[in-house]
């Protein structure tokens, strides 16, 4: 859709409106200054010459225009316009405060002024105004979260090479009081209560900090964060608190393959290059070695921040159900006050912007990158990365030579590299990425990075496979650049914008921020996303660079080369090797004539979209899908096949959900069957890529999960061939052939990948938890021992048994007529025609075992033997559902969670990851607090006893004390906000629908029941309930606490074995190897633990079955 056919008239006006209008403005009620530099409104003013769609000719006219300008990334312009999606019906504003501070304002349009007050809740002389909604407004279900992101362009780089992860530790420190909020967790606590919370993460050039609160705060928030930057007291108390979960952060990072990998190539860096640094801090780094050189870090922080933190490199984001004038009131009253701090002379940051596009890596003989590195993994398999460090390409978004390689060599269907290497058993997954603005593409450099999961044939078969890597590459080299394969890009992710449905408020602003930090106005809402401008000069100048001669190569894997020298990287002791590339791979790839019998570019995509008509527009008044209400109405139920049907009046987009629950009678009471479906899944998801990748290239989306009772089917995207893509998927479920060597592979697969989960502290507690409290439960270590024995025979037979008795719940929703829903149905029922022998499956509910009362501990050794992280859970039975125990239990937990962050990670320091979590199994209600904490400095005995007095008395003492009426009005009114919130799209709202198909609940209204009993909430009801249900002596609550040991000096030499001997090193190697369930004891003979799981678990006795929620309330 075209607003503008004349591009020129378009541009012409909107210069005249910046001509016009961009001049400093001032306020009387702020008598602050500020610049609009951009604004795009539709609301009341849908033909404002200030709207400019993203259509193709003004899209790449821009993109044409602005390459005209030199270097037009580094000029921010102070006038300009915005180019959005013709779906997108918020308002913008872009100002410029007079201190240099960028402000985007993303004003909601569904915000009701009739609901709006204004009343002042200033504490002070100011006069903010902060804007509330009435009780009415937030019952009926129209309050979306609002969110704040500040973006600073500051990052890692920046580091001071003595203080290494300075900036990581300022991004933890700057919200920890201000001069006007001084205590430390003013933020945190006020968020919580109004159903909110902050976060913060730095990257290599900027680091991002977000908010998330109800709306009617959302002033206070503005001012909250706002003083942050304003006077930030950075105290040396907060530091010394903060360091402790900073270098948890940092030991919880040593065992994420990936961010090894990121920490490796910095090291390997050339040494004066400022990326060879430990971006990532910890209290080495950032205390320890700065004290043994006299170093004051306190004063190097201030400094840090006073050299950095400058407001032209700070923009704000503020997206809320607000109008742009409130929003503009209240961040430049603010943000004005962020004074511009005295610099401090660096020499470290003049060096810095010299590296600038200047490559971290040398080549030639004393080259680091350009090797064949062998790196010890911490999980099971092997990968192989091939990496090129390039010259950067920020500023060739426009073209996004990057995109279109990662697209092209990443691509699955037929002509492909993965195809070849599935076919020929070397390799089962690939990964490119092409990821902006972070620590692999930036502005000094990029790593494009080729990402293979191989076969343990392709293990051993490397040069096969560099071989055909190399071939691939020279055909794609010498065919060059292709106009229609960028044109089927550019449709696709023109559309896609333009099409998009509205976001998360947070991951929106987030992305918003960055855009803003780096591009053009007129590029902030549409990114870097869009394929604006086809030049193959650019893109065959990029992809003839992925050469051999440039290339670095990694293999990770758990055993290194017998006869090879060690070396190991200083931070996160990664051992590796480095040798030359063999001679072989080069002369190999050298050699490559690009004419290939297998390979070729991809074919026309079949599945791009063309047509976009809205049926909501033409269906008429008298039709039934009108006469639905506002939850899935059942239009099929018959014995074998029940629909539930809903048609989109809401979004009025070309978007459609499909979901197929495929029941079948061998459903997973028995662990045979569950092997079967796991290898099932995975076989049909790997077979079907080759010929469903266009599909997933066109934004149709599909996935094959496994359930209790069998399989489930998801499919979501643009309407048009989206039920094509569906009965394809079917089509080959019915006629899958089976591979002997696929089958291998993907069986050793899922071994390795069970073997890595259970090597996750988290993952195996939650293991010990299921184990324990549910009837039937399989574990990981379960499903490793029985899908050994799975074989072509069996899982033929296991497959032709499934398809031969199934049934079908299917839920349809979108843009889609019933006509089309039922013609769908009719033809997936014909492709079953065989399907009638015997009585549909009979469904089985989990039943949940009763805890007694009292401690009940299980201890055991962590399966990962290089992790120094314990895991630590304990979890309260509360007994059976009913709504005021449910919303009671929600409401606790909101409260506690902060409470748990405060005061056992910020002022304990026990560990980062802390919180309060819901456990709730089959209509069993309960809750866990967790602490994820370093072994070296906690042993879990102290852990639990911490939790347990916490639990006791913590808790207690804010809910009895603490907490307060207008304090607990707080808490339910964001609960209930975040009950009736909106649906942000269809994709969420059809989500939350097929959970209540899939569970067999039916309870449609769940969140309107559970917001009127939150309506009748008292304070007084809320403490006799947390009295009758919590707060009871501690020998009558039902408590299962699972305690994962981790690898580490304090936490080991408290515990025994099970036959009471010292835990030594290679104990714990046995472990990882073995992977077995090894229950420890503790020296205290005051802690009395779980000897014998299954003996335990068999002597609990069962709740009854639970009936289904829709009976209960």
């Amino acid at each position: 859709m075209c607003r503008f056919l004349n591009t020129t008239r378009v541009f012409s006006k909107t210069l005249e409106f910046f001509q016009n209008n961009c001049r400093f403005f001032s306020k009387n009620y702020s008598k602050r200054m500020f610049k609009v530099l951009a604004e795009s409104i539709v609301t009341d003013n849908p033909n404002n010459d200030q709207i400019v769609i993203a259509t193709e000719q003004i899209v790449q006219d821009n993109a044409a225009k602005l390459l005209n300008i030199p270097n037009f990334m580094q000029q921010k312009r102070e006038n300009g316009f915005i180019i959005r999606s013709e779906s997108d019906k918020f308002d913008y504003k872009i100002l410029k405060l007079e201190n240099g501070i960028r402000v985007l304002l993303i004003s909601d349009p569904t915000y009701k002024q009739s609901d709006i007050e204004h009343i002042d809740e200033s504490d002070d002389d100011s006069n903010e105004e902060m804007s509330t909604m009435s009780d009415e407004s937030i019952l009926n279900g129209n309050v979306k979260k609002a969110a704040i992101v500040i973006g600073v362009k500051v990052g890692s780089i920046q580091d001071p090479k003595q203080i290494q992860g300075m900036a990581h530790m300022l991004e933890h420190l700057l919200t920890m009081g201000s001069e006007k909020y001084p205590t430390e967790n003013t933020i945190d606590e006020f968020l919580s209560s109004h159903g909110g919370f902050q976060n913060a993460h730095t990257e290599l050039e900027h680091t991002i900090y977000e908010i998330k609160v109800h709306p009617k705060h959302v002033s206070h928030a503005i001012d909250l964060i706002g003083n942050a930057f304003i006077k930030p007291l950075l105290r040396q108390e907060s530091i010394e608190k903060e360091i402790k979960p900073i270098d948890t952060e940092f030991i919880q990072a040593k065992d994420d393959d990936d961010l090894r990998v990121d920490v490796l190539l910095t090291h390997l860096a050339d040494s004066d290059h400022p990326v060879n640094k430990f971006m990532w801090g910890n209290k080495k780094s950032l205390i320890d070695d700065p004290k043994a050189n006299n170093i004051d870090v306190h004063q190097m922080l201030l400094n840090f921040y006073q050299t950095f933190y400058q407001p032209e490199n700070i923009v704000v984001v503020v997206q809320a159900q607000e109008s742009l004038e409130n929003l503009q009131t209240w961040t430049t009253s603010i943000f004005s006050n962020v004074t511009k701090p005295m610099i401090i002379p660096d020499d470290n940051m003049i060096k810095i912007k010299k590296f600038q596009r200047k490559l971290p890596f040398k080549f030639g003989p004393e080259s680091r990158f350009n090797r064949l590195y062998r790196v010890e993994s911490i999980d099971d398999g092997t990968r192989l990365l091939i990496n090129w460090c390039l010259s950067p390409v920020i500023d060739q978004y426009l073209i996004a030579p990057n995109d279109y390689w990662a697209s092209l060599i990443g691509y699955e269907g037929k002509g492909s590299l993965i195809s070849t290497l599935r076919e020929r058993n070397l390799a089962i997954e690939i990964f490119t990425d092409s990821e902006i603005f972070c620590s692999s593409n930036n502005n000094f450099f990029i790593i494009f990075n080729v990402d293979l999961h191989l076969t343990d044939f392709g293990e051993s078969n490397l040069d096969t496979i560099i071989q055909l890597l190399f071939e691939f590459l020279t055909v794609l080299q010498r065919t060059g650049a292709q106009k229609y394969y960028y044109r089927e890009k550019q449709a696709i992710s023109l559309y896609s914008f333009n099409k998009k449905s509205e976001k998360d408020s947070l991951s929106n602003s987030i992305e918003l921020a960055k855009n803003l930090l780096y591009l053009p106005l007129e590029h902030v809402l549409t990114g870097t996303s869009l394929f604006y401008q086809y030049d193959d000069q650019i893109i065959n100048n990029f992809g003839n660079q992925l050469t051999v001669d440039k290339a670095n190569f990694i293999v990770l894997n758990k055993k290194l080369e017998e006869n090879l020298e060690i070396h190991v990287e200083p931070w996160m002791n990664i051992r590796y090797q480095s040798v030359e590339i063999p001679e072989k791979w080069m002369n190999n790839a050298k050699n490559c004539n690009g004419k290939s019998d297998h390979f070729h570019y991809p074919k026309p995509n079949r599945f791009l979209a063309k047509n976009f008509d809205i049926l909501a527009n033409t269906l008429p008044d008298d039709c039934p899908e009108r006469k639905q209400g506002d939850y899935p109405m059942k239009i099929i139920d018959e014995k074998r096949m029940t629909v539930w049907y809903k048609c989109d009046f809401n979004y009025c987009l070309p978007n459609a959900s499909f979901n197929i629950h495929i029941l079948s009678p061998f459903n997973e009471d028995c662990l045979e069957n569950v092997a079967f479906n796991v290898v099932l899944q995975d076989y049909l998801t790997i077979i079907l890529q080759e010929d469903t990748y266009d599909a997933y290239e066109a934004r149709l989306k599909w996935e094959l999960s496994r359930t209790c009772y069998g399989l489930n089917l998801e499919a979501k995207g643009f309407n048009e061939k989206l039920a094509e893509l569906v009965l394809i998927v079917m089509q080959r479920f019915l006629s899958v052939d089976f591979s002997e060597n696929l089958l291998s592979s993907i069986k050793n697969d899922l071994i390795k990948e069970y073997r890595n989960k259970n090597r996750e502290s988290e993952t195996l507690c939650q293991g010990i938890f299921a184990s324990i409290l549910m009837e039937r439960h399989f574990s990981y270590l379960d499903l490793i021992e029985k899908i050994q024995t799975v074989t072509i025979e069996n899982i033929k037979e296991y497959n032709e048994k499934f398809l031969s008795n199934i049934s079908f719940e299917i839920l349809v929703q979108g843009n889609i007529s019933i006509k089309e829903t039922i013609d769908f149905t009719r033809r997936l029922e014909s492709m079953f025609v065989n399907n009638t022998k015997t009585p549909p499956l009979e469904r089985i509910k989990q039943r949940v075992t009763r805890l007694p009362l009292n401690d009940n501990r299980i201890r055991l050794l962590t399966m990962a033997d290089s992790s120094r992280m314990s895991h630590l859970e304990v979890y309260q039975q509360l007994g059976t559902f009913d709504i005021r125990t449910k919303c009671y239990q929600s409401l606790f937990i909101e409260m506690i969670n902060e409470q748990c962050f405060h005061v056992l990670r910020t002022c304990e320091g026990l560990g980062y990851s802390v919180g309060c979590c819901s456990q709730n199994m089959f209509n069993i209600i309960g809750f866990s607090i967790y602490v994820s904490s370093d072994a070296d400095k906690f042993d879990c005995s102290f852990i639990f006893k911490r939790i347990r007095e916490f639990l006791k008395n913590d808790c207690q003492q804010f809910i009895h004390q603490t907490l307060d009426e207008e304090k607990f009005h707080e808490y339910v009114t964001a609960a209930i906000t975040e009950k009736l919130a909106p649906h942000l799209n269809l994709e969420d709202e059809t989500a939350k629908h097929w959970r209540e198909i899939i569970i067999y609940d039916y309870c449609f209204d769940r969140a309107k029941k559970e917001a009127d009993q939150l309506q009748m909430a008292t304070l007084q009801d809320f403490r006799n309930w947390t009295d009758e249900f919590i707060f009871l002596p501690w020998n009558q609550r039902k408590i299962l606490s699972v305690e994962v040991v981790g690898n580490g000096c304090k936490a080991l030499d408290e515990c025994l074995t099970f036959d009471c001997q010292p835990v030594c090193d290679e104990y714990i190697c046995k472990n990882d190897e073995s992977q077995v369930i090894r229950l420890l004891q503790s020296k205290c003979k005051d802690d009395q633990f779980i000897v014998n799981m299954d003996n335990f678990r068999k002597s609990l006795s069962l709740y009854p079955i639970q009936p289904s929620l829709k009976d209960l309330i």
